[in-house]
């Protein structure tokens, strides 16, 4: 799912687009036809502001950014604390094949760090005293084409035991910025995570036990629509909070949800009122039933031969 966020501290994300992954497929590949489809659309529109597409660890590889590389749009993505990326490299001595690497830039090797490209130290309302580090033109050992900024981001370093650091992958759009900047776009991804957990509980997307896959695309288009239609109704509905219940000025996807009946009162429909018709007939009698065909479970995880026992 590419959502929209609208608010960087409210679980309010619209959906773009969705798309349900195939077995021949992966997320990394949808969410790279995402946001190239994204991308089209913004340049058809002569739309010339920046897009940044701010992403999970899942993406934070050379499989993602890789093929957007070319894009106008902002990527970034969180990385694992393991990994082990290198520098640009050096001069051609005159024999053998010319160099793909440069120096080794690892995670959990501070002295192979050196001195970082841009550097910042700030107070933060929620992150507390924040320190940013900066280091431009690495890439993956899998990929040296793909070249990308990493930002290590420290919180709260005023607390006796502050949080594990942060490792962000950053590649910039048609319009680079500093990393204080940059690094407040990270913040606009959490929204994406209550919404969902609401679409689920609140929506019932993945409730229903539906047999075949058209269906699922339909219902699951459905449920994003209703979600539009709870982030439109914002202005047009009050709070009506339970009892226990503070008022909130700004209305959750829940609260707009419960008090979306009275906003169907006054818009009316020009449907008939629902006729009683006594019980179903059910089943015909002898009709016969078919069976639905049942498909094999696809893996997706690589199985190992097993080893022949020699005797």
């Amino acid at each position: 799912m590419l959502g929209w966020t609208t608010t960087s501290r409210q679980s309010w994300t619209p959906t773009i687009t969705i798309k349900r992954v195939e077995p021949t497929s992966s997320s990394v590949a949808v969410g790279v036809e995402q946001v190239q489809w994204l991308c089209q659309q913004r340049q058809a529109g002569e739309v010339t502001a920046l897009d940044a597409i701010v992403a999970d660890g899942h993406y934070g590889n050379h499989h993602f950014f890789g093929p957007l590389g070319q894009e106008p749009c902002a990527l970034l993505a969180r990385l694992r604390r393991d990994r082990v990326l290198y520098g640009p490299p050096g001069p051609y001595k005159g024999c053998g094949r010319r160099p793909k690497h440069g120096r080794r830039f690892s995670f959990k090797q501070p002295e192979t760090w050196g001195k970082p490209d841009d550097e910042v130290e700030f107070l933060d309302e929620r992150w507390g005293q924040v320190r940013l580090r900066r280091w431009d033109n690495l890439h993956d050992k899998q990929d040296a084409v793909t070249i990308l900024s990493v930002i290590y981001a420290e919180v709260h370093r005023e607390r006796d035991k502050p949080p594990a650091p942060l490792w962000l992958g950053y590649k910039p759009g048609h319009t680079d910025y500093v990393v204080r900047e940059v690094w407040s776009w990270f913040d606009w991804r959490w929204p994406i995570e209550p919404s969902i957990r609401f679409r689920k509980q609140g929506l019932f997307w993945t409730l229903p036990a539906l047999q075949e896959s058209d269906w699922c695309d339909h219902w699951t288009w459905l449920n994003q629509t209703a979600f539009w239609f709870l982030y439109l109704a914002r202005p047009l509905v009050a709070d009506q909070h339970l009892p226990w219940q503070k008022p909130a000025a700004q209305l959750t996807p829940a609260r707009v949800k419960r008090a979306y009946p009275a906003l169907f009162s006054v818009i009316g429909t020009p449907a008939a009122p629902p006729q009683t018709r006594g019980n179903a007939p059910g089943w015909p009698t002898g009709k016969p039933r078919q069976q639905k065909e049942q498909h094999k479970p696809v893996k997706r995880m690589r199985v190992k031969p097993k080893k022949k026992q020699t005797i």
